[in-house]
């Protein structure tokens, strides 16, 4: 049994999210998430809001009896002075920062007891910087003397593209020359997930061609009674949505990645993606191909061309390898994957 200290934040955080689902799923890891991520479990609730109405990653976790009060403070004492080393006393395979921009006070309170060969820090955040190469660190003196994670372990980010180097040199470089200049130290990939649960057994029949719920804006202006904002309350009003669409609209937002791109794949949708074809290799999400599993247009008149051109027989396979795609980035694989890099270094 691998055990699993993951520190949590009060936040939406769809990567976080995503991969603690994905660890609870996985019958050889007992995780200790720290707070508990009330918003998972089928009862739990938050005081924070949630977007989206909690679709497709909440309320899916049966409840767990654990005492968190107990996690990293040890029951030895030497004289009267507690001994606070529960994490160098190997009480743990694992230890997960799931977000070191909301959890660097976790990470400082405990870095003298990590280990390199057991800590995971994990980055999903829409800002390329790695931490604490945001703006907001370098103007407080402080955070330049703190010990780097990604030179101590591993350091998964989600939104890794040209800019992260550019960050990292204080935009002292000029972006012509950073290609001479080695990408930052210990860094994986990493992108959303989606439960297995939510992905499709058996294509739908197609009614029409878009769903009503289209985030790009030009094109939901080309196409009536569409809309780009959410509209859904329900999330099975919304999946059926999708279910009886032929192709689902899905472009860069804050970042690359997105939860959105999944959902439409998890429902037998072929993936339309605006630009695709810009997005860093390096950047989530991660084997989407165009022309083999998707679509990327570069504005409403190409997407209308394209998918105006695909006969029933290439459907069919952009269908196909579009679901076989999602089912290889669901939660549960996503976390084997995270589970199997560290391993190599145990």
């Amino acid at each position: 049994m691998i055990k699993v200290l993951y520190f949590t934040h009060p936040y939406q955080d769809y990567l976080a999210d995503g991969l603690l689902h994905g660890l609870k799923s996985l019958q050889e890891v007992k995780v200790y998430d720290y707070p508990p991520k009330n918003i998972l479990y089928k009862s739990g609730k938050s005081d924070i809001g949630i977007t989206g109405n909690a679709m497709t990653l909440y309320h899916l976790l049966d409840e767990e009896k654990i005492n968190r009060f107990d996690l990293f403070y040890p029951l030895k004492f030497d004289s009267y002075t507690e001994k606070y080393d529960e994490l160098s006393n190997k009480k743990y395979d694992l230890v997960i920062f799931s977000n070191i921009c909301n959890q660097w006070g976790y990470y400082l309170q405990f870095f003298p007891h990590l280990m390199k060969k057991n800590t995971i820090i994990i980055d999903g955040e829409d800002n390329p910087a790695i931490f604490p190469y945001y703006g907001y660190f370098w103007r407080h003196h402080f955070w330049q003397i703190i010990p780097r994670p990604h030179k101590r372990f591993k350091y998964f980010k989600r939104e890794w593209t040209p800019d992260t180097k550019f960050y990292r040199y204080y935009k002292l470089v000029p972006k012509s020359l950073l290609k001479f200049f080695p990408e930052p130290r210990n860094l994986h990939k990493i992108s959303f997930s989606i439960p297995e649960e939510k992905i499709i057994s058996k294509l739908p029949v197609k009614t029409k061609l878009f769903p009503r719920h289209i985030v790009d804006s030009e094109v939901s202006g080309n196409i009536p009674g569409s809309i780009n904002r959410n509209v859904f309350k329900y999330e099975e009003d919304y999946y059926k949505d999708i279910q009886a669409s032929k192709f689902g609209i899905t472009t860069k937002r804050s970042g690359w990645d997105c939860l959105r791109h999944y959902e439409i794949a998890a429902n037998g949708t072929v993936i339309c993606f605006k630009d695709l074809n810009n997005k860093p290799k390096t950047c989530a999400p991660h084997g989407l191909i165009p022309g083999v599993n998707c679509i990327s247009y570069k504005n409403y008149a190409d997407l209308i061309y394209q998918t105006s051109n695909i006969s029933d027989e290439q459907y069919k396979k952009l269908q196909i390898n579009c679901i076989t795609w999602v089912r290889n980035n669901t939660t549960a694989v996503m976390a084997s994957r995270l589970i199997k890099l560290q391993s190599n270094t145990l």
